[in-house]
C-alpha cells in the first residue's frame, strides 16, 4: 500500500497524477496520508483542504469519497 502513499504524496507535491480507486477505502486512506505528509513537510501555507480540492479537481466524486472517510464529513483540519 506504500504504493498509494506514495502516490498521494507525488500528487500533493504536482509531480504526479495517479489517484486511489472509487470505493477502496483503505488504498484512498494511505493516499491521502501520503498527501497530507507531503503538504505537512512542504511550504504551501494554504489549509491542506484548499490545496486538496485544487489537486482533486475534476475528481469530484473521489473527493466525495475521502472526505466520507471521516464519517461524511471532511476530517479535521481538512477544511
Amino acid at each position: 500500500m506504500s504504493d498509494w502513499f506514495n502516490a498521494g504524496a507525488l500528487v500533493a507535491t504536482g509531480h504526479g497524477d495517479r489517484y486511489p480507486p472509487l470505493g477502496d477505502g483503505e488504498a484512498q486512506r494511505w493516499w491521502l496520508g501520503g498527501f497530507g505528509a507531503a503538504w505537512a513537510a512542504g511550504t504551501d501555507e494554504r489549509p491542506v483542504g484548499v490545496v486538496l480540492a485544487a489537486a482533486l479537481r475534476g475528481q469530484e466524486a473521489l473527493h466525495g469519497e475521502l472526505c466520507a472517510l471521516g464519517g461524511g464529513q471532511t476530517p479535521r483540519g481538512l477544511h
